[in-house]
């Protein structure tokens, strides 16, 4: 069991990261865009496999759950502590120091508390369900086009706040590493949001496919 639920991780993890990976080739820029050729051709796949995978990670994980013999809850436990391990020896390999550690262990608490994508839905005035289906068929930027962006950061800082103090309420996260995470702002990913806060160093997640 432990043998499976370790490869299930692994396989798990490379898949994420491979998505996440042809993800970031989504949006080419305009002089490619002007001039369109094999390898921008070959981008556009990459960033259409890269949202495939990344709205498919639900059932991904039960279909992977199903072949290994586990639950779904058991497989994303184990997902967990494999990462806490992961982290724990890049730190006695020196690769991050325990500061480091302790603030990618925050940005993987605030996944219960802050949703970006419904912010986003909610700015847009669709439902979550509405925008990861616009994502997928490749209407999004259709979307995007209209949105006043100055006020998302501004929704996207007020729910980042408010999921931050309510995370400390519930002693999930240090007073320490919650200024650390407001400094980063709003964990959101893509040409949005790493980096947006007054930090310039905010962690991603999926991203919007845009820029300023």
């Amino acid at each position: 069991m432990k043998k499976k639920l370790f490869y299930a991780t692994t396989l798990a993890a490379v898949l994420g990261v491979l998505a996440l990976a042809v993800g970031i080739f989504w949006a080419p820029s305009s002089a490619a865009a002007q001039e369109p050729d094999t390898d921008t051709q070959t981008v556009n796949v990459a960033g259409k496999v890269g949202r495939f995978f990344h709205g498919m990670r639900d059932i991904m994980d039960q279909f992977l759950a199903e072949e290994l013999g586990v639950s779904v809850d058991e497989l994303q436990a184990a997902r967990e502590r494999a990462a806490d391990r992961t982290l724990d020896y890049a730190v006695e390999q020196g690769k991050l120091t325990q500061e480091q550690a302790d603030l990618i262990r925050a940005h993987r608490v605030m996944k219960d508390y802050f949703d970006p994508q419904a912010v986003l839905a909610e700015q847009l005035g669709i439902t979550v369900e509405e925008l990861q289906a616009a994502r997928e068929d490749g209407t999004l930027r259709d979307l995007l086009a209209d949105l006043d962006r100055d006020a998302l950061r501004d929704a996207m800082d007020a729910a980042w706040n408010a999921a931050i103090d309510q995370a400390v309420a519930d002693g999930a996260i240090s007073a320490d590493i919650a200024d650390q995470l407001r400094d980063r702002g709003p964990a959101v990913g893509g040409k949005f949001g790493p980096g947006h806060g007054r930090g310039g160093h905010g962690r991603g997640g999926p991203g919007f496919g845009f820029g300023r």
